[in-house]
């Protein structure tokens, strides 16, 4: 591979290497598609082309990832393909993108038990917003979603990606699992609407000296979150119980008394039926790691 650009202003510059991965996520936001390549993407290349050595533009320099500064031969490039659907889009100064109006999380091997799937690979239904796409066609939470217009799903990525790649208002199919019946849909994708203020499209709970804030593909972007489900802290009173145990903005909620945490509709449930004899126990997802915390009641 070959990447052309002007790093740090000293001209025209070409580099090489080779693809080391596809397909990567690097928390951008749920399009996430990155070709990876050794080549070296320096400040300056982004923009560049990355060529395959038949001369072919195959992707569009992008970012690296260094945690010096310098380059660690982890660089990234928007795939061409991808960037030509986008292209008419681009010329009219906005892109518009499709979606379902679902929620979906891959499947785990605890949760493949939990729910009883018998198949491999898929993606859970854990939210069907109200008057999307996907309550209109008849889907339902807890429905696992195995194929798409005619394509496999994978996992969740797999079912987003193709959803934000299809255009808006097209007719298309969907396949589901209800309870181990598989069940036909006709679905229609309507226009995804980014709101300005993401943490102010939802709403947010106070609870224990924690604010809490329901995790939407607009919010996650917006802090940097890779994962759609659980809930997001977004502040913590210095005097409270949960300051006290130790949680910080940016923790995500997965699990309270060790039931998994979809939503804050999830979430209220298990919480008001908590039993306040003994401590809450939380699971928290704190920059890909997970840690517990236990919170005690005034």
């Amino acid at each position: 591979m070959l990447a052309i650009g002007n790093p740090f202003g000293l001209g025209d510059t070409v580099t090489c290497g080779i693809v080391s991965a596809k397909y990567r996520q690097i928390g951008f936001g749920i399009e996430d598609n990155f070709i990876q390549t050794d080549a070296s993407i320096n400040p300056g290349n982004s923009g560049g082309p990355l060529l395959n050595l038949s001369g072919e533009v195959v992707g569009i320099n992008s970012s690296f990832f260094s945690q010096s500064g310098g380059n660690q031969g982890i660089s990234f490039a928007i795939p061409s393909n991808q960037a030509k659907q986008l292209l008419p889009q681009l010329r009219k100064g906005r892109v518009r993108r499709s979606w379902l109006g679902v929620r979906v999380q891959d499947i785990t091997p605890e949760l493949k038990q939990a729910f009883g799937i018998d198949c491999d690979g898929g993606a859970l239904v854990s939210q069907v917003l109200t008057d999307g796409p996907g309550q209109k066609a008849g889907i339902r939470r807890d429905d696992v979603v195995i194929r798409f217009d005619g394509q496999e799903v994978r996992n969740a990525r797999d079912l987003s990606v193709s959803t934000t790649a299809m255009p808006i208002g097209k007719k298309a199919t969907i396949d589901v699992l209800r309870l181990g019946k598989p069940l036909h849909f006709s679905i229609t994708t309507e226009e995804r609407i980014e709101t300005k203020d993401p943490a102010a499209s939802l709403h947010a709970v106070s609870l224990m000296g924690m604010t809490l804030q329901p995790i939407s593909p607009e919010v996650a972007e917006s802090v940097g979150l890779t994962r759609f489900t659980g809930i997001l802290v977004t502040d913590v009173d210095e005097d409270s119980p949960a300051f006290e145990s130790g949680l910080e903005p940016g923790d995500v909620v997965i699990e309270i008394d060790r039931e998994a945490v979809y939503d804050m509709e999830t979430f209220m449930k298990i919480f008001n039926r908590h039993n306040w004899d003994r401590v809450l126990l939380l699971l928290i997802d704190r920059e890909g790691g997970t840690i517990y915390f236990t919170i005690a009641q005034d």
